[in-house]
């Protein structure tokens, strides 16, 4: 049995002609299923690129092709790959996710015991919400996973209609210093908004 995954990787600095060549670079690449390349809104000199892959087997085979080599030469990875695993319901997540006008990418890192904790919570609180929102239309798909090699590492990626109203929709019922003191705790966090340059 096979199972899709996404590599996500950090790029910088990102310049929307080369992210394009690097989109061209991946044409008719075997197993590769979906591909985004987005220009965060909040540093336009970073980007991230998202391969969404049928196997692992896949993508260990790209990683030894020309058409890997091509790729590379057009963009710089400052941090990643990271690698999840997607479950069916996450692969209709982030399909519908990345239609939408804005993505936002999530990371952070819990590797004491109180982080680990505040992590639960915070995953348990997004879960709990998650039909609610999709209902509401308050959000473009939204999915959660730990990576492949590293389960206290958590991405958290979901599709906005602009930057705006995920800002709105975040400050709704929320008390910042409760936020602050919930990332004080992590051993990394990063969470900045995208969008698709490949859309034409």
């Amino acid at each position: 049995m096979t199972t899709s995954l996404l590599e996500i990787s950090v790029i910088a600095p990102f310049e929307s002609a080369k992210a394009l060549c690097a989109r061209d670079a991946l044409s008719g690449v075997r197993g590769l299923q979906r591909t985004y390349i987005g220009q965060q809104v909040e540093n336009p000199s970073e980007g991230y690129c998202v391969l969404q892959w049928d196997s692992l087997g896949s993508r260990d085979t790209f990683l030894r092709s020309e058409a890997y080599e091509a790729y590379m030469a057009h963009i710089t990875v400052e941090r990643g790959p990271y690698v999840i695993y997607l479950s069916a319901v996450d692969c209709a997540a982030w399909a519908t996710v990345i239609t939408a006008p804005i993505q936002k990418f999530g990371f952070f890192v819990a590797r004491t015991t109180i982080a680990r904790e505040k992590a639960r919570g915070i995953i348990a609180h997004m879960h709990s919400g998650r039909q609610e929102r999709s209902e509401k239309g308050e959000i473009t798909g939204e999915m959660d996973a730990v990576a492949v090699d590293d389960e206290d590492f958590h991405v958290i990626i979901d599709g906005w209609e602009s930057v705006e109203q995920h800002l709105a929709h975040a400050a709704r019922g929320t008390r910042t210093q409760t936020l602050m003191e919930v990332i004080a705790v992590m051993d990394y966090f990063s969470s900045a908004h995208s969008r698709d340059v490949t859309r034409t």
